[in-house]
């Protein structure tokens, strides 16, 4: 199990075995977090700030590795929303409020 610690921006995980919570990384100023497929890691987003990125961190090393920059996006308007989700097949599916009343499909390479 993976939670996040929203007042201290950090991603914790849940050690079945021993009961105990270790955290895992910090800094991730997201909202979500998603499980890869393999369970060897888990993506956070890190939406605001100098560098905005999807971030995969390893849950055996804790660290940290870019996999999507955002900062792109930073640059539209519309309000910060920080929902992903991975699909099957590994891709990231975004989304981002422009307004209450659109909606809008965007490829993003």
């Amino acid at each position: 199990m993976a939670a996040l610690r929203a007042d201290q921006h950090e991603v914790w995980i849940l050690d079945w075995r021993s009961r105990a919570w270790r955290r895992l990384a910090s800094g991730e100023n997201g909202n979500d977090l998603a499980w890869s497929h393999d369970s060897r890691s888990i993506y956070a987003s890190r939406p605001e700030g100098e560098q905005p990125e999807l971030l995969r961190i390893s849950v055996e090393s804790g660290k940290a590795d870019p996999v999507v920059d955002l900062s792109d996006s930073s640059k539209l308007n519309g309000r910060i929303d920080t929902w992903f989700a991975v699909t099957p097949d590994g891709s990231f599916i975004f989304r981002r409020i422009f307004a209450d009343h659109e909606v809008y499909a965007l490829g993003y390479q």
